[in-house]
């Protein structure tokens, strides 16, 4: 027989399993959803980015010109947007590198290996903005950080345009 911390540990080791296959919930875009579902065309991916380039230069600007009190909500949700339309261009290129590999096992595109890390380089730095708002962070402290993460990301993402496709 088992005892009672047995059967509370299988309920319990129940109870979280089924907390966590729930779909996790993603940023809110105010974009179309046709502009921010992955696609594999080369050009479509390329509008993401430079779509992203654009959201995070507008974030980038309403930061610079805001202070701690000022309303920033517009920026933030262009930031935002930004950070949809990069993990939708990446998605895009692991999933045209995935068919790609089905199609042939030996494939190996060094240029395709190199956007990714800078795509995935980027989706990671543009976070930092979306994330921190609602942190414990101050919020001058937040508009700097956030000020320096976005010209990083657009950078990269310039770059990255310069490579790809």
């Amino acid at each position: 027989m088992r005892g009672p911390r047995s059967v509370a540990a299988i309920l319990l080791a129940l109870a979280s399993l089924a907390v966590g296959v729930l779909p996790a919930h993603a940023q809110k875009s105010t974009l179309p959803e046709y502009v921010t579902k992955p696609t594999l065309q080369p050009s479509g991916i390329v509008g993401q980015l430079q779509l992203a380039i654009q959201e995070e230069k507008r974030a980038l600007a309403g930061y610079e010109v805001s202070g701690p009190a000022d309303d920033i909500t517009d920026y933030h949700q262009a930031a935002s947007n930004a950070y949809v339309l990069i993990r939708a261009a990446r998605e895009g290129m692991l999933e045209m590198k995935g068919n790609k590999k089905v199609k042939n096992p030996n494939f190996f595109d060094p240029m395709l290996d190199i956007a990714l890390q800078k795509v995935t380089a980027a989706w990671n730095r543009s976070r930092g903005p979306v994330d921190r708002l609602s942190s414990a962070v101050k919020r001058e402290d937040y508009l700097e950080q956030s000020r320096v993460q976005l010209s990083q990301t657009i950078t990269m993402l310039e770059e990255l345009l310069l490579i790809f496709p």
